[in-house]
């Protein structure tokens, strides 16, 4: 009989279990899958902004290519090739990306999940020198070296110029600029790759500190005290830059150009308005020089006004008219005559026939005439052939004695210079050949130069309206008048 007691009863399913879990731990844990993922040839500094991968993995699995800080957005995705695990994964950025690219290649994102890191380095310019905030100075050449793609095309650009850079075989770029004016300037790499592609355009802002100028007043020295209102500045300046002149009652030349020799000279005129003690400010521009010249001019001497003597108020002159009268000696004298309808619709007291004659009138007809000297008497004379008609002239002395011709003051405003002469012209007497007889006045006077085109019509105040805008479209350039006093 056998007999099993509580203890024995015990102790057989103790043994069981023991040995049971001795055989599990004994046999270990399973073997996870193998790792599939590989990659057999990549681009990592790509010459381009496309990156490329290629390599295999379990068959059929999904495999993507994405940025591990957005993976539910990937940059490229298939499917494993069924039977080899084949895969190809490519994608194309562009410029406005960071230069340096954190990838990452997923297996099976949804199954075994093997991931596999990658980094790629976008083509890309970077400035190296000048540092950032650094100084440079106005005129002075410096070099803007940096690094970009082998092969591409480097321009380094100012706010006011480009300057071709050269990319050496080891991928550095150079380039020389020049910056002009003080202050601060931002410099800009800008480019292309061998393939046309838009590069990043970095920039940098530095310091720009204005070089000494070469502006150089030689005559007159400061202090000069001048026998003459018109004075000659002598220089030297940067070659090509210009120079200008600010002074108080002086009637500047403009803008000078430095010669190529690096030279220049000025005539500055001064009105008998301008001071005795006259401050002349000289400026180069580029560099923006700036000379201060301080002269002393000569009294101003009071010039006498050309009076007319001939012909008289209200006389009758053939059509060879003379002009004569008397101004300041060693002075240039001019007459410029028009008919007197001009006047009248300018003054608004022209009658219908006057603003008809005026109609069509035309500034450019009328010519002053050539200019005379006044001899040491102070007289002067001077002929000029006119139509019959009614006619108001006025003298004018030469704003410039020394220019060549002397060019007017201006006509005929009559606040300086002459009075307003008005004269008549008659037609010449009838005159007889032996080939034809009797020729008339008219048909003779038709032989000389015409003055206005008549249309015969009379259309009262219209036409003195329109002959007032006329003048002031055309006829007034004339009668506006810039004095200016004779220049001793």
């Amino acid at each position: 009989m056998l007999t099993i007691t509580l203890r024995k009863a015990l102790v057989i399913p103790t043994a069981l279990t023991l040995a049971l879990g001795g055989a599990l731990l004994a046999a270990g844990p399973a073997s996870a899958a193998p790792a599939t993922l590989t990659v057999t040839s990549s681009t990592p500094t790509p010459s381009t902004f496309t990156v490329d991968y290629k390599g295999t993995t379990t068959p059929g699995v999904d495999i993507q290519l994405i940025d591990p800080t957005d993976p539910t957005s990937p940059y490229d995705e298939e499917t494993a090739d069924p039977t080899t695990g084949a895969w190809e994964l490519t994608t194309t950025f562009d410029n406005t990306f960071d230069t340096h690219q954190q990838l990452q290649i997923v297996s099976d994102p949804s199954g075994a999940d093997e991931t596999q890191n990658e980094s790629v380095t976008l083509p890309s310019i970077a400035i190296t020198t000048p540092a950032a905030n650094s100084s440079v100075v106005t005129g002075t050449p410096f070099p803007v070296t940096g690094t970009a793609p082998i092969g591409s095309t480097i321009n380094v650009v100012t706010a006011s110029k480009s300057f071709p850079a050269t990319v050496d075989g080891t991928g550095h770029f150079s380039a020389t600029v020049t910056e002009t004016y003080a202050g601060t300037a931002t410099i800009q790499a800008q480019g292309t790759t061998s393939d046309g592609e838009d590069l990043n355009d970095p920039s940098i802002v530095v310091g720009v500190t204005q070089a000494a100028s070469t502006l150089r007043v030689l005559t007159p020295a400061n202090g000069f005290a001048s026998t003459r209102r018109n004075v000659v500045f002598t220089g030297r300046g940067t070659a090509g830059d210009y120079i200008s002149f600010d002074a108080a009652g002086g009637n500047t030349p403009g803008r000078i150009l430095v010669g190529t020799d690096g030279t220049w000279t000025a005539t500055l005129l001064f009105t008998p308005t301008a001071p005795n003690a006259e401050t002349v400010k000289v400026h180069q521009y580029d560099d923006n020089g700036l000379v201060t010249v301080n002269l002393t001019l000569p009294t101003a001497p009071v010039v006498l006004e050309p009076v007319f003597v001939k012909p008289a108020s209200g006389s009758t002159s053939g059509v060879q008219v003379t002009f004569s009268g008397t101004s300041q000696p060693g002075t240039y004298v001019s007459v410029f005559a028009l008919p007197t309808a001009v006047y009248a619709v300018q003054n608004g007291d022209a009658t219908p026939a006057q603003q008809a004659e005026v109609k069509n009138f035309d500034i450019n007809s009328y010519q002053p005439t050539p200019f005379v000297l006044v001899d040491s008497q102070g007289n002067w004379s001077v002929t000029q052939t006119l139509a019959p008609g009614d006619w108001t002239a006025y003298a004018d002395d030469a704003a410039n004695a020394d220019a060549t011709p002397p060019t007017l003051d201006g006509f005929p405003d009559n606040s300086t210079g002459s009075d307003l002469r008005e004269f008549l012209v008659a037609a010449p007497a009838a005159v007889t050949t032996a080939a034809t007889g009797t020729t008339t006045a008219a048909a003779a006077a038709a032989a000389k130069p015409a003055t206005l085109a008549f249309t015969g019509s009379n259309d009262g105040p219209l036409y003195g309206v329109a002959g007032f805008l006329l003048l002031a479209g055309a006829g007034l350039v004339v009668v506006a008048r810039r004095r200016r006093a004779l220049q001793d």
